[in-house]
């Protein structure tokens, strides 16, 4: 889900202490990919005040299927994911990673979900305000579930020796993309 559409998309909710103008909504302000993504506005809401996204249910239909977003934190307080089994009513016990903070840069995240191979799941994102400095919001897009890669991707693709019918062309091999990952 990149939320390209600009509205939420069905099935996803949003709930928490967060009045509606400062909890999870659609924005153009920053994006990983297109024009928009998901934010909560820690800028404004008062330190304490919980957004909590939760996504449409999807079922894991087999093993080897990844869970992969991109993730930016700059100052925004605290961010968890977590997995939920019931539409999203209690996920606690679940956690994909608690007290996300200071991230820059727009970072992906990827999970395994072979523990979850013929539920349904709803990914829950928990901000938490610290009512911060600076670009205190917490920032989500490209939210994917796949199969996993398969082969790496090349990076720094240079052509030499470039003739009317032949060419050169060298690359280095990234282990999942050129890009910072974390592989849970």
């Amino acid at each position: 889900e990149g939320f390209e559409s600009g509205t939420t998309p069905t099935g996803w909710t949003r709930s928490g202490t967060a009045s509606s103008s400062y909890n999870w909504k659609v924005s153009t302000k920053s994006a990983h990919s297109g024009s928009y993504s998901y934010v909560f506005d820690s800028w404004n809401s008062s330190k304490g005040k919980t957004g909590i996204l939760v996504s449409a249910p999807i079922t894991i239909s087999s093993s080897g299927m990844v869970l992969s977003f991109w993730l930016k934190t700059p100052t925004g307080g605290e961010l968890s994911v977590y997995v939920s089994t019931d539409g999203g009513a209690t996920y606690l016990s679940n956690p994909l990673d608690t007290n996300i903070v200071s991230l820059t840069d727009w970072t992906e995240f990827i999970y395994q979900l072979d523990s979850y191979v013929g539920q349904s799941i709803s990914l829950v994102f928990y901000s938490v305000s610290n009512w911060g400095d600076g670009d205190a919001f917490h920032y989500l897009d490209d939210v994917v579930i796949r199969e996993p890669v398969s082969c790496a991707r090349p990076i720094n693709l240079s052509v030499v020796n470039l003739s009317q019918t032949s060419a050169t062309i060298n690359w280095t091999v990234a282990m999942e993309g050129d890009r910072l990952l974390r592989l849970y």
